[in-house]
């Protein structure tokens, strides 16, 4: 294929990932309606700022995506500055906090950016590893992954870690090519920022490893004393490792600064999937190990049946001595084993090893395009295609739902049109409910998350009076019927849990509220008090409750609005 028609094939999944990320990147604004793990990370970014200070507010994430998304908020800072009303912290903060969706429409640019690049690099590292064609391959299974899509377009570690991924292996190949020292240090340093991104990132300093035997691994002796007397003398494989722990301290200060803190929140974390079960209706998901391949299937689509053949591949050829299956061979085998144990089941765990997956996928396509007949050329055409529009997990529809206005917001619209100003209202999960300016957002007797707790006890008085004055005549007391009751993490997930509960309708009653929010999105919380899903289940609230409106929409959770009554 002449160079010509590569690039084109190039830039069109290029405008392609671009279309499909617009409505998302504009999704909710100027409210923060996106993936709620968003606000943890936004949050973060802006603690940076406000404090002028590198240390986290979380440890159980390591620091670096905040760090870089802090340096996107300052450029669109910068750009408010000069091209707004706005000229001081002052101004920004209450920005912040009556439109919260313009923070995360950076964050989403900037994984929009991300998302960009790693296409071309997943064409190159695949084109490195066999040919053009693989690479091709390569970057049209990552455009049109549904697990990779759903993480890339949001403002959230994924397009961080999944970029310098590609960097790391990128490098990694241009030093079996070429066995200089240059490369495998950029490698290193490359994964190190990628593992100070998403822990789990971590098995993959392994293919730098195994890249580094193999160079030295003479007429295919894998296992001679020879090789690893080398690869043990070499100092490649010093400033490899050396290298990694610069870029991960200097992504991730704080772990010299803190380690205890640090160590703990990993642990934390580490708990937290090890805790956290899964709910599915797949008896196979539920399984240890086997939801791996289950989920492959019923996410992906043709797209996991591929990865699960590419999956084979590697451990199939490794053991036939196979140089470019061995490369992978350790990294995935250990990344299935520690992954594959967690409690919770879910394939954006398994990000980590994707570039990996797609590469060998790419070359397996390409082999069989180039040895089969043209029957079996036109015949994966089709199945390509149609893996794209198989419903229901496919980039399409998961993008176009969100060109549709959210639940949440024609809630918020309906509440504005008909509820005055100043009423008060009990609602569930804050981020699950409508869009409203709190009249009472820094003086509540409870609040629902972690962030909302912080947020009210370190947030200067000054601001918090320039916000109140700003939504003075638009705003609404709202108070949580769903509260976290201790502020701060506690020592495990489980207790963290068993921490959110449902006050009673007596104690909501005395802040004299005249409606109740309902959102399913809340129904985790219920399930855990008693067995139906919905408030009507909750001792005290069935006789007090009038429906006045639904809110529903196609692929998103319902909005039920009720009239309180004595």
């Amino acid at each position: 294929m002449h160079t010509r028609y590569r690039l084109i094939i190039l830039v069109v999944l290029i405008l392609v990932t671009i279309i499909l990320h617009g409505p998302i990147i504009f999704y909710g604004i100027p409210h923060a309606l996106g993936n709620v793990d968003e606000n943890d990370f936004i949050g973060t970014a802006l603690n940076y700022g406000a404090t002028k200070s590198l240390k986290p507010l979380i440890t159980w994430y390591p620091a670096f995506y905040s760090y870089v998304l802090t340096l996107a908020i300052g450029i669109y800072f910068t750009v408010l500055v000069i091209f707004s009303d706005i000229s001081s912290v002052t101004g920004f903060a209450v920005h912040y906090l009556t439109s919260p969706g313009y923070f995360h429409m950076v964050g989403r640019f900037m994984s929009l950016i991300f998302s960009v690049v790693s296409i071309i690099l997943i064409y190159s590292c695949g084109k490195k590893y066999y040919n053009y064609r693989a690479g091709l391959f390569a970057a049209f299974l990552f455009t049109f992954s549904p697990i990779l899509f759903t993480r890339l377009v949001w403002a959230l570690p994924a397009s961080t870690f999944i970029l310098l991924v590609l960097i790391s292996l990128f490098f990694i190949f241009k030093y079996i090519e070429h066995d200089q020292i240059k490369y495998i240090i950029w490698a290193g340093f490359s994964c190190g920022l990628a593992i100070s991104t998403k822990y789990n990132v971590g098995i993959f300093f392994l293919v730098g490893l195994t890249a580094l035997y193999l160079v030295r691994a003479e007429n295919g002796k894998w296992l001679a004393w020879q090789t690893l007397k080398k690869l043990i003398f070499s100092s490649h494989l010093y400033l490899y490792c050396i290298f990694i722990l610069i870029g991960f301290l200097l992504a991730s200060p704080y772990w010299l600064i803190e380690l205890r803190e640090n160590i703990h929140g990993l642990l934390w974390e580490i708990g937290r999937l090890d805790s956290e079960s899964t709910v599915s209706k797949v008896w196979l998901s539920n399984l240890p190990y086997i939801w791996i391949l289950s989920e492959f299937i019923i996410k992906e689509g043709l797209f996991g049946l591929i990865y699960t053949i590419s999956l084979g591949y590697i451990f199939f050829a490794s053991f036939h001595k196979k140089r470019k299956a061995i490369l992978f061979f350790p990294f995935v085998l250990v990344g299935l084993i520690l992954i594959g144990k967690y409690q919770k089941h879910s394939l954006h765990y398994l990000l980590p090893i994707y570039p990996a997956l797609i590469i060998v996928a790419g070359k397996m396509l390409s082999e069989w395009w180039q040895y089969g007949r043209t029957r079996l050329k036109i015949s994966m055409s089709l199945l390509l295609i149609a893996g794209i529009f198989i419903p229901p997990q496919n980039v399409l529809r998961y993008a176009s739902s969100y060109i549709h206005k959210d639940v949440r917001l024609l809630a918020s619209e309906w509440i504005k049109h008909y509820i005055p100003p100043g009423t008060p209202l009990i609602i569930g999960k804050t981020s699950n409910s409508a869009p409203l300016h709190d009249c009472i957002r820094f003086d509540k007797p409870y609040y629902s998350s972690i962030s909302e707790q912080v947020l009210s006890v370190k947030l200067p008085t000054t601001i918090k009076d320039a916000y109140q004055q700003k939504i003075s005549n638009e705003c609404y007391p709202l108070y949580n019927y769903i509260v976290k009751t201790s502020i701060g993490r506690t020592e495990s997930f489980s207790e963290m849990m068993s921490d959110i509960v449902i006050l009673p309708f007596k104690e909501i009653k005395s802040y004299e509220p005249e409606y109740l929010i309902f959102s399913t999105m809340d129904s985790l919380y219920y399930s855990k008090q008693n067995k139906q899903q919905g408030i009507y289940g909750v001792s005290g609230y069935k006789d007090h409750l009038m429906h006045l409106k639904t809110f529903t929409s196609t692929g998103q959770d319902s909005l039920i609005i009720y009239k309180l009554i004595n």
